[in-house]
């Protein structure tokens, strides 16, 4: 009950809250395979073409599988272009 509690004044906190956490965009026109490392936690996944994902992490480093990889924070934008992802675009 008590960890039940403490997720749900953890949510409503960061509900109030503007999000600055980072977005992810793939302008290419083909899937690619990332991996996000935040915490030294690596979570794979597939982001398909003209997708944007918000809020995947708030200091993390994504890199394309087998490919480049850029660090971000906060309130940054990761476009993968070319397959290659940068802050910014």
């Amino acid at each position: 009950m008590r960890a039940s509690l403490g997720v749900a004044f953890v949510c409503s906190v960061l509900a109030g809250t503007p999000a600055l956490a980072v977005d992810l965009v793939n302008a290419d026109t083909r899937p690619h395979r990332l991996e996000v490392v935040e915490w030294g936690e690596a979570h794979a996944f597939t982001i398909g073409p003209g997708v944007t994902l918000s809020d995947v992490c708030l200091v993390c480093v994504v890199r394309v599988v087998d490919g480049p990889g850029t660090s971000a924070e906060e309130n940054d934008i990761v476009v993968i272009r070319e397959g290659v992802p940068r802050v910014g675009g």
